[in-house]
């Protein structure tokens, strides 16, 4: 709804391209990289033979917006950008329990 909105305010043509491929998890919770994860390969797009730009409502880590850009390319369509209409706080990745980068094992 939001891009065919902004669509007919500006005179643009409108076009659903992405479909879910698969749902994931919930990705409230997640960090950056869990989200980058679990959005993977989770959308799907119809080939289209003109340039388009990505509408999303918020966007948190970007890994939607980069999931959206990745099947279009894919199906072959070139992506000229994204627009967002909010930009959430980013959450950091939670720390891993037992582990600590720094840490070394003598095996």
């Amino acid at each position: 709804m939001l891009a065919a909105g902004a669509a007919r305010r500006l005179g643009s043509p409108w076009k659903a391209l992405l479909s879910r491929a698969s749902r994931g998890l919930d990705q409230r919770g997640l960090g950056a990289i869990g989200r980058q994860y679990n959005a993977a390969g989770s959308m799907l797009a119809r080939p289209f033979r003109s340039e388009v730009v990505i509408v999303d409502d918020i966007c948190t880590t970007g890994a939607s917006l980069m999931e959206a850009a990745r099947a279009l390319g894919a199906a072959g369509v070139m992506v000229l950008g994204a627009a967002v209409v909010g930009d959430a706080d980013r959450q950091p990745d939670p720390p891993s329990k037992g582990f600590h980068p720094s840490e070394t094992r003598n095996e």
